[in-house]
């Protein structure tokens, strides 16, 4: 995976070019309270508010699934140490088989 990112990295770097925009100096926040004023109004976007309830509920129905595959795999004869170990190689197959189906 190094490679793959070195080479997108290096193609983005050689094809992309930036936009310089000239920024009013008026627009950024001068105090911590305005720029949390900014964050909520970022917040109420409506896309941003269907982006936070997507990845809220998007495990809902996975999730009886996720709690009795490892139940189910015990029950089976599988050792509860090797079922340990299978977690960490499982993680990235758990973010991205969601997005497959």
């Amino acid at each position: 995976w190094s490679i793959v990112f070195m080479i997108t990295t290096t193609l983005v770097l050689i094809f992309k070019s930036e936009r310089i925009e000239a920024f009013n100096e008026d627009e950024l926040p001068t105090s911590i309270s305005q720029a949390y004023y900014q964050l909520l109004l970022i917040i109420r976007l409506p896309t941003v508010m269907k982006y936070v309830a997507l990845v809220l509920t998007m495990k809902i129905g996975f999730s009886a699934v996720d709690a009795v595959t490892g139940l189910k795999l015990v029950e089976s004869g599988m050792p509860k140490e090797t079922l340990a170990l299978m977690a960490i190689p499982l993680t990235p197959l758990q973010i991205l088989l969601p997005f497959l189906l």
